[in-house]
């Protein structure tokens, strides 16, 4: 311990450069300016650069000639277009045109199956329908047919009462009292 304290004592020979008397004339010597060392003149050079360029700036700002202006896109430029480039744009329309054509096929194909699908479907359902159909008309001829008869019975009837009642009428057909309805 004795010989680090002899170190310390020794002066100008301390372990740092002989120029600088004490250890603050060290640190006092150099500043840190954009992540590098410089002399302090050095330093002052750079903020004068820095805060004439900050007043250009400014004097563009209010002038209005600093600013973002607006990026114009990228175009390419007009090259002009041999036989190969005209053959590769017709093949790359063909294709589309192509494509587009065998949708429009395989609606066209669904919507033909649909039709026919649908076309039998209602000739099904038209017989069964159709069948109904003519039972109810069956049923509807026979109630009028029999309100018909049982009007004549009744006509009949009423003549036959009027008449007199004779069992059998000339010509040999019973009185409608005695037939069964």
């Amino acid at each position: 311990m004795a010989v680090s304290s002899d170190l310390i004592r020794l002066g100008p020979h301390r372990g740092y450069h002989s120029q600088f008397n004490s250890f603050e004339d060290y640190l006092n010597s150099f500043v840190y300016a954009d992540e590098e060392e410089v002399t302090p003149q050095e330093a002052d050079k750079r903020a004068e650069v820095h805060a004439e360029l900050l007043d250009r700036i400014d004097t563009l700002k209010e002038a209005g000639r600093f600013g973002v202006r607006p990026v114009k896109p990228f175009v390419d430029p007009e090259v002009p277009k041999l036989q190969y480039n005209w053959l590769l744009e017709h093949i790359m329309t063909s294709s589309r045109l192509i494509k587009e054509e065998g949708k429009l096929q395989m609606a066209r194909a669904r919507k033909v199956s649909k039709m026919i699908a649908r076309h039998f479907e209602q000739l099904h359902g038209k017989s069964e329908r159709e069948q109904r159909l003519e039972e109810k008309r069956i049923r509807k001829l026979a109630k009028l047919t029999a309100n018909e008869v049982k009007k004549k019975w009744r006509y009949v009837e009423g003549v036959s009462f009027i008449d007199g009642g004779d069992e059998k009428d000339r010509d040999g057909i019973l009185d409608v009292d005695r037939v069964n309805v």
